[in-house]
């Protein structure tokens, strides 16, 4: 309904600066499994790619979404590219 004075809707929560600032340190595995993310697989399938159990895939994606303070895939791959990371 109303925007704020940045542009943002209320149901919005805009990315503070520390995105821009210093990239989240990913394990190698964390950020193999992130670069699948933008391919739109499932956990399983990345899961087959990979040669892990969908439950690992599980926790990496949980740990990568932690690290860069994202809600979801979609965060997820835009805050990578933000830092460089995809």
């Amino acid at each position: 309904m109303l925007t704020a004075a940045d542009g943002t809707r209320p149901d919005e929560h805009p990315r503070s600066l520390e995105h821009l600032q210093s990239p989240p340190t990913l394990t190698p595995r964390e950020r193999e499994v992130l670069r699948e993310l933008p391919f739109h697989q499932s956990v399983a399938n990345i899961a087959r790619k990979r040669n892990v159990s969908p439950n690992t895939v599980k926790t990496h994606l949980r740990n990568i979404y932690q690290k860069l303070e994202a809600a979801n895939r979609a965060d997820a791959v835009a805050i990578a590219h933000d830092h460089g990371l995809l």
